[in-house]
């Protein structure tokens, strides 16, 4: 039979166990393969494709929902890498079996154990004082990181693993809140996020003044609103701020008049853009006799405007204003 029908009978999800052992047994290594891809096959034809296949095909049953145990234990001793890789992060995993890869030569490998959820939790800790600076920023990142391994990656000499410990769900707040005075300013940022949440606005208003764009463009994004934290920055010096602030969708009515006022045309336009609540009408009347084009067109795609503002725009000097008007009208009934 001819392999490219083969293939698709391999690769279907509703050919028989029975039929995919036998597609297994074939010499044809792309016919393999497309068995091991398939998410239907059974263990009976991934344990032959196991013990026959070449390393492509063996990467594919160790990403097989219906990999074995044992089947995966077998494939961790396996000399090719992205082997070890898949049976690492594998759910089905045994426990032994990701304790002997979390001592694995190469760092990709620990690495995949890293990010695997059930890991037991003093291999946790080995990992976290691995040698590869890789492996520890996985771990850090990680949500079920349990606590004491994060207070280990809290004190990492790479920026980069702190701040993943600053990102985590998982961490105390009591280290968050000393990672928010981290020297690098990027832990700091990633501290923002869950420093919002649990509402320490002390914290954050030290970061919303901090010498770091980017981390004021994080505070920027708190919610909700807080006019100590955020008042101040709708002015800030740096466009990255401002736009954050101008994205919200819970300005207050003395924030937004302060951004119709900024120079920049994306700033302002940001305050037209279809959000998830209604733009507010003086908004939308301010907007509509702005100096830019583009800003006028989005008040006109607005769903938020009036027939008053629709009339205005319906003389505006743009030919895609005017357009735009027509189509929104016929949207909101008013033709």
């Amino acid at each position: 039979m001819d392999v490219a029908v083969l293939k698709r009978e391999a690769k279907s999800k509703k050919t028989s166990a029975a039929r995919l052992l036998e597609l297994a047994r074939n010499s044809d290594t792309s016919i393999q393969l497309a068995v091991a891809n398939n998410p239907s096959t059974p263990v009976a034809a991934l344990e032959y494709l196991s013990g026959h296949g070449k390393w492509n095909i063996l990467k594919a049953v160790a990403s097989h929902v219906n990999a074995s145990p044992a089947m995966l234990e077998s494939l961790a001793i396996h000399p090719q890498v992205s082997v070890c890789v898949r049976v690492a992060v594998h759910p089905k995993t045994p426990l032994a079996t990701l304790e002997f890869l979390a001592r694995h030569a190469n760092s990709d490998v620990r690495g995949a154990v890293a990010i695997n959820a059930f890991v037991a939790p003093h291999v946790y800790l080995w990992l976290a004082k691995d040698a590869d600076e890789m492996v520890r920023s996985r771990l850090a990142y990680r949500k079920y990181c349990p606590v004491v391994a994060l207070e280990l990656l809290a004190l990492d000499r790479v920026a980069k693993v702190r701040a993943g410990v600053a990102a985590n769900a998982n961490t105390p707040l009591e280290i968050r809140r000393a990672l928010a005075r981290d020297e690098d300013a990027t832990v700091r940022m990633r501290a923002v996020f869950h420093l919002g949440l649990q509402q320490q606005w002390d914290v954050l208003e030290v970061l919303a003044r901090d010498n770091v764009a980017h981390v004021r463009a994080e505070v920027a994004r708190v919610e909700p609103w807080n006019q100590v934290l955020h008042w101040h920055l709708l002015t800030d010096t740096i466009f990255e701020v401002r736009s954050n602030i101008a994205a919200r969708a819970d300005l207050p009515t003395l924030a937004l008049e302060v951004l119709l006022q900024d120079s920049h045309t994306d700033i302002r336009r940001a305050l037209v853009y279809n959000k998830k609540i209604k733009t507010p009408l003086f908004v939308l009347q301010a907007l509509a006799t702005d100096v830019n084009e583009i800003i006028r067109w989005q008040v006109a795609y607005n769903t938020s405007v009036n027939c008053e503002i629709l009339e205005l725009l319906s003389a505006d000097s743009s030919t895609l204003v005017r357009e735009m008007v027509l189509e929104t009208q016929k949207k909101l009934g008013f033709t």
